[in-house]
């Protein structure tokens, strides 16, 4: 278990850059709405490196994938690097990959065997 969300992130004109770490609960991921609102807002290209997070409960994923859904509405592109298997499954199954020609997954992370 990776314990705690971090999140580390570059600003470079109209594209942000996010790493998280960690496990994506619903407690951290508020207060990553936070930082996504105050950084994301308006038409930024934003890349999120998910490769050391990893995805704990379903409130977590559901927090997390209202604020890409959020971004991609107002107009952003979003690409979600080394994204673990249930998150890139879950944007499949809720229709984000054909609802958004915006959003891209790159190298998504494959089976991953259980950490319990």
């Amino acid at each position: 278990m990776h314990g705690a969300m971090k999140i580390h992130h570059v600003l470079d004109r109209n594209r942000l850059r996010i790493e998280i770490s960690g496990e994506i609960e619903a407690d951290s991921c508020r207060c990553l709405q936070s930082f996504w609102e105050l950084r994301a807002g308006g038409r930024m290209d934003i890349e999120v490196d998910l490769g050391e997070a990893e995805t704990g409960e379903s409130d977590g994923l559901a927090v997390f994938t209202g604020l890409v859904e959020q971004s991609l509405i107002a107009g952003a592109r979003v690409q979600i690097v080394r994204a673990p298997q249930m998150l890139a499954h879950t944007l499949y199954k809720a229709g984000f990959l054909t609802r958004f020609p915006r959003l891209k997954l790159t190298s998504p992370r494959l089976e991953e065997p259980y950490q319990g």
